[in-house]
């Protein structure tokens, strides 16, 4: 996580606070990192080929069922039947306690593994299904107003707000940044895009003190 210093003629710039000991990243210019937001979220209000790629991966998850393979639920019900059996016998002295009681653990580790599974599989979908709305939720709002312009216009509050809404985080690398919309995938931003150079900043614009990500 970077936090936001200003130098001695007030431009802004977010550095690592492990830098000069285990980061060895540069300082980004705030105006950069910001001018990668901007551009991130006029990218996806513009591109409809983007959107379309976008909601095509949220969607994997319904295209990803395998029909031929049984399913953990149909898999979960057999062992339980296997379970019940084992239990039969049991009853009926047909097996020592000491193999029931193996088969019965095992049984039962298999069950709870597959149940695991299936339940982390369903709360998958949900976040998924979630992601998807939100994604076309945050497009839509996006489709509807110039970013760009509203940017150039806004004030510092309102701009801080625009981030904090639609933005979900803007990470620094050495040679790019990835700028996360509300519910899409990262964009990867060449450094050159925004006015940044690997080796460190590059003031292209007037920084103003105000809050920024």
């Amino acid at each position: 996580v970077a936090g936001i210093r200003y130098n001695d003629r007030n431009q802004g710039f977010f550095r690592c606070g492990g830098q000069g000991k285990r980061c060895k990243q540069p300082a980004r210019s705030a105006n950069g990192l910001e001018r990668a937001a901007v551009l991130g979220l006029g990218l996806l209000a513009s591109d409809n080929d983007l959107q379309a790629a976008i909601r095509y991966q949220l969607s994997t998850h319904k295209r990803a069922e395998n029909p031929s393979a049984p399913s953990n639920t149909s898999v979960i019900a057999s062992l339980q039947k296997k379970q019940r059996k084992l239990l039969d016998l049991h009853y009926g002295d047909q097996i020592d306690a000491e193999t029931f009681a193996a088969e019965h653990r095992h049984i039962v580790a298999q069950i709870r593994t597959l149940q695991d599974e299936a339940d982390e599989a369903t709360r998958e979908e949900s976040r998924r299904e979630v992601a998807l709305d939100k994604f076309d939720q945050v497009a839509e709002v996006l489709a509807n107003f110039d970013v760009q312009r509203i940017w150039d216009n806004a004030t510092p509050t309102e701009r801080w707000t625009l981030v904090k809404d639609l933005v979900d985080s803007v990470c620094i690398y050495p040679d790019r940044l990835t700028v996360q919309v509300a519910g899409a995938p990262p964009f990867i931003v060449d450094l050159s895009e925004v006015g940044l150079k690997k080796g460190g900043i590059t003031v292209v614009s007037e920084a103003r003190r105000e809050p920024s990500r």
